[in-house]
C-alpha cells in the first residue's frame, strides 16, 4: 500500500471500512487505519483497545476517543501534517467525509478506492488457504442440510443449527 500511495504522491491512507481495517491491520475493532507513504502505519481503536492490542499486527496503536483527535494523533505519529489524504470514497458515509473535511482542512481528501481494491485482489497462499478451507467447510453444512431441514421447526431453528455448525468447525 505504502508503495501505490508513494507512486500516486498521496501522503497517507486512513482507512475506517472495517473489513480494510482488519486486512491491513489484523484487527477487526472499531478503529481508523492511518498507513504513510513511508513509516509505520497508526491503528486509532475507538473501542476495545485492549483487543486491539492482543489482535493487530501493528506495532502503533493507540486510543482514540473522539474524531477531533485523528488530525493530532496522525500528525504527531508522523511529525508533520499531511497535505494529501486516501480515504476509501466507495465505502465512506457523506457525513464522515464531511466531518474528514472539516478536520483535515488544509489538506487534500482524494480517493484511494482503487489502490485499496488492487491490493486486496492479490490473494496470499495464506488467504487462499483460508477460502479453500471455508468453502469445504460450506460443503460439509449444505451437505447437512436435507436433515437438517426435517430436524428444524423454524426458519431460525435452521439458522442457529447452520451457523453451529460452523462454530463447531472453527
Amino acid at each position: 500500500m505504502q508503495t501505490a500511495l508513494q507512486a500516486a504522491d498521496i501522503d497517507g491512507a486512513l482507512l475506517v471500512h472495517k473489513v480494510d481495517v482488519f486486512y491491513f491491520s489484523g484487527c477487526d475493532q472499531d478503529s481508523h487505519l492511518w498507513i504513510p507513504a513511508q513509516g509505520q502505519p497508526l491503528l486509532m481503536v475507538r473501542k476495545s483497545y485492549a483487543r486491539a492490542l492482543q489482535d493487530a499486527r501493528l506495532e502503533a496503536i493507540v486510543p482514540l476517543s473522539s474524531f477531533s483527535q485523528l488530525p493530532w494523533l496522525i500528525a504527531g505519529h508522523q511529525a508533520a501534517e499531511p497535505h494529501r489524504i486516501g480515504l476509501e470514497l466507495d465505502v465512506l458515509p457523506v457525513r464522515n467525509y464531511l466531518n474528514y473535511q472539516r478536520l483535515f482542512a488544509a489538506a487534500e481528501l482524494l480517493d484511494v478506492s482503487d489502490l485499496v481494491r488492487e491490493i486486496r485482489m492479490i490473494k496470499s497462499d495464506y488467504e487462499i488457504d483460508s477460502i479453500s478451507r471455508a468453502a469445504a467447510m460450506a460443503d460439509e453444512m449444505l451437505a447437512q442440510v436435507p436433515r437438517l431441514l426435517q430436524t428444524a421447526a423454524t426458519e431460525t431453528g435452521l439458522a442457529l443449527e447452520l451457523e453451529a455448525h460452523y462454530r463447531r468447525h472453527g
